[in-house]
């Protein structure tokens, strides 16, 4: 018998959405041989159930909301709810994860897709495993999380080492030529258009590594489902801390200042521990991601740090995920500095997914506790 999930696949109630950097335009061009690629894994998937595809599978935010246009939404917090809209009428989720600089904005549409139980992959062409100093042996590749709760990550480390292989200087006299490299055109042309030419099929070859397992999401979408939520249940008065997983010293000491003061005024209280050496001496990285995702989930109120250049992925990730949910969701953000693309819809703190993801904006720590009062008794 087909999955519900499937069938509203196949009766065209749902799409893929393809989550990518909005803000980069190499990125969104990239994002485009991602989206191939994905239509190609639909389409293998719907030949072998005998069934034509006679609609487009995949919803592409940059070129399907015309937000850079005259047409396009009119305030950020269109796009905003016309994200939210969709995230909530989806198939499944494939999502560009490279790195470091991760987009917040896909951490929260990532989080929201987990809450609404849609099938996710996530797709990395990075050359990074990011290693903890206390144990080396444990990794991650985008953040503990993601790494445990998303259906899969698509990782192509190998294309790196794909690019500078003897057969790249074919036909060219390396004793003549490299001498005088730097003033020859020809040499520097000619190994240019072959490094183009290289990074060109290697990116095709490396989302094609895509293809086979979208074809297997539809097939089988309930395997790229990893969280049950039906396990947590939040708590009255309980306050869960996301200030960046603690990978930071002072991100340890704000969770461990925001906790006495929180207890203070009678609030129960968790913070995140993922990256704390302290914890990390003694579990997996699975066992840490499943205490931090427990915590936030099982609390009434969960504030988060936004205090970096973005909103780490992780804590942006658990951000969606509490407020699909319908938790409360504080974020404290200390900073002065607003942004704004495209300029027609003027400025903005933080991403809009994120700005909008909140039910409160804290401009000062000491404001914490109030909020989280406030906010408790509406």
């Amino acid at each position: 018998m087909e999955d519900k999930c499937l069938k509203d696949f196949i009766n065209r109630k749902s799409v893929i959405y393809l989550a990518y950097r909005l803000f980069n335009f190499a990125d969104k061009v990239d994002a485009m041989k991602l989206e191939k690629a994905v239509v190609d894994g639909v389409q293998d998937a719907f030949k072998e159930l005998d069934k034509p595809l006679d609609f487009y599978p995949v919803f592409f935010p940059y070129r399907d909301t015309l937000q850079h246009s005259n047409i396009g939404a009119i305030t950020w917090e269109d796009v905003f709810h016309g994200d939210l809209n969709r995230l909530q009428n989806l198939f499944a989720s494939v999502a560009s994860l490279n790195g470091p600089s991760f987009d917040d904005g896909i951490g929260v549409e990532l989080g929201y897709a987990v809450a609404y139980q849609v099938p996710t992959i996530g797709v990395i062409n990075d050359a990074l495993v990011y290693h903890y100093s206390s144990r080396e042996e444990l990794t991650h590749l985008v953040d503990p999380l993601l790494d445990t709760y998303l259906g899969v990550i698509v990782s192509n480390m190998d294309l790196h080492g794909k690019v500078f292989t003897p057969d790249l200087f074919e036909d060219l006299d390396m004793r003549k030529e490299v001498p005088k490299a730097i003033r020859s055109f020809s040499f520097i042309d000619t190994l240019r258009s072959r490094f183009w030419n290289r990074i060109e099929k290697l990116t095709e070859e490396a989302y094609q590594n895509v293809r086979p397992i979208v074809k297997d999401l539809v097939l089988h979408p309930q395997k790229y489902i990893k969280l049950n939520l039906s396990q947590y249940n939040s708590s009255e008065g309980r306050v869960h801390l996301e200030i960046g997983g603690g990978k930071y010293q002072w991100q340890r000491e704000l969770a461990e200042d925001l906790s006495d003061e929180l207890n203070k005024a009678g609030f129960d209280v968790t913070f995140s521990k993922r990256f704390n050496p302290e914890n990390i001496a003694s579990a997996t990285t699975k066992v840490l991601a499943e205490r931090d995702l427990r915590n936030a989930l099982e609390a009434e109120t969960v504030v988060v740090c936004g205090d970096e250049a973005n909103v780490p992925i992780g804590t942006s990730f658990m951000m969606g995920l509490c407020k699909g949910r319908k938790q409360k969701v504080l974020l404290y953000y200390s900073g002065n500095e607003y942004w704004s693309e495209p300029p027609m819809l003027g400025p903005i703190i933080r991403n809009p997914m994120i700005r909008f993801s909140t039910d409160k904006i804290i401009r000062a720590y000491r404001e914490v506790s109030e909020a989280v009062k406030s906010l408790n008794r509406s």
